[in-house]
């Protein structure tokens, strides 16, 4: 196998760079470094009067052309930080944990609000619920900016939206029963299954077979439900992080991202060949794929408290299988 050199000089690495397109001159550089989004290199002298040359530690050349890539999409040094940190690579303190400590606190604050709509919501006082319901009925028609909730929006009715809120608040607050409200109603109970299926698009996941498996959705999707509502609702999410080891959050964070590369991997590929929501992922793999710095950052809160759950003992097994997805795809994340 041929060994890695050790170092990188800046003359390679914007060769590179200038080979896949980017422009990259030796002041950018050098910002960069400052900037914490690559590895500081160390100089080399070169002989009397010949000046120095920068030596970057060895994969500077992979995360700039990384760099490159995310500033094509995102420009704040923030978000270029924190998408590098993502993948995997070396970055300054700055990035990382401290964004995750920001969206932490930012979720809190959300907490709070949907909190005190629950409490309206199903309190006594019908002048205060009825122009709670008002509210929520007018975000039917208002703009919305994220991707989950756009895309519940898209798949039901303008009646069933206001539901569908009532369902994500409970959830979020952890106030979520099975069939809490309507189970001495079969009616109900049957409409209550349709729209919680819907909201998460995972009808497809009841019907679906691969290479003649079984569907992977079969058992209760209220219960489930229950037990993430119970794992995550209400949390402060400041303190899952504050509880948590910073080894731990970096393993989660590379758990999350393989999962995410591999939902993607397997539902577009499978799309090309059959559409619609194939295995009833195709949800999840919009999210990974649109989601900004901060919704990535509640998404991996989350898993740093769901993959401790004593319900989910099997989220090894899950981490391993869409691990193993892009490899054998040969695919590149992007």
């Amino acid at each position: 196998m041929e060994q890695q050199p050790a170092f990188e000089t800046s003359i390679d690495i914007r060769t590179a760079a200038a080979k896949h397109g980017f422009d990259v001159a030796e002041a950018k550089l050098a910002r960069w470094h400052r900037e914490g989004l690559i590895p500081q290199p160390r100089q080399k002298p070169l002989g009397r009067g010949k000046g120095t040359v920068s030596l970057y530690p060895s994969g500077t050349t992979r995360q700039m052309l990384a760099l490159c890539q995310i500033r094509a999409r995102h420009r704040s040094l923030d978000e270029v930080g924190w998408w590098l940190w993502w993948r995997g690579f070396p970055v300054g303190d700055q990035f990382g944990l401290p964004q995750l400590q920001a969206a932490a606190r930012q979720w809190d604050q959300h907490i709070a609000e949907l909190r005190s709509a629950h409490a309206i919501l199903n309190g006594d006082d019908d002048e205060q619920r009825e122009a709670a319901f008002d509210k929520l009925e007018r975000t039917v028609d208002r703009r919305i900016n994220k991707p989950f909730v756009a895309s519940i929006r898209k798949r039901i009715s303008k009646r069933d939206f206001v539901t569908a809120l009532r369902f994500i608040i409970d959830i979020a607050t952890g106030n979520f029963r099975p069939n809490a409200q309507s189970q001495h109603d079969p009616d109900e109970q049957h409409r209550d299954e349709v729209i919680h299926k819907t909201i998460l698009g995972l009808n497809p996941a009841r019907r679906h077979r691969l290479l003649g498996l079984i569907p992977w959705l079969i058992g209760p999707i209220a219960d489930a439900l229950a037990n993430l509502s119970a794992t995550l609702g209400g949390r402060s999410f400041v303190q899952v992080i504050a509880v948590t080891e910073a080894a731990d959050i970096l393993r989660a964070r590379d758990e999350w991202r393989d999962i995410g590369w591999g939902v993607v991997a397997v539902v577009r590929g499978l799309q090309k060949v059959f559409g619609g929501n194939p295995l009833g992922l195709g949800v999840l793999a919009d999210c990974f794929e649109r989601a900004s710095m901060t919704d990535m950052a509640f998404m991996l809160i989350a898993w740093c408290r769901i993959r401790t759950a004593p319900w989910a003992g099997g989220c090894p097994d899950v981490v391993a299988a869409f691990r193993d997805v892009p490899r054998r795809a040969n695919r590149v994340p992007s």
